[in-house]
């Protein structure tokens, strides 16, 4: 699954679509403007079992 999520991912043309918007950001601003890609990954957890037995 994390294949897929990140050759999906790699298929992005975000800079494309993306220099546009930072571009007039910075004309408009006069500051320098950038793009991040802020990645989170979530893999698993486990769950309690119930909330009273976590109160013990």
């Amino acid at each position: 699954m994390l294949r897929f999520g990140f050759e999906y991912l790699s298929s992005l043309e975000l800079t494309d679509h993306g220099l546009p918007l930072i571009e007039a950001l910075r004309d408009d601003t006069g500051l320098s403007t950038h793009i991040i890609i802020r990645d989170v990954v979530f893999v698993t957890k486990a769950r309690r079992a119930t909330l009273a037995a976590s109160a013990r």
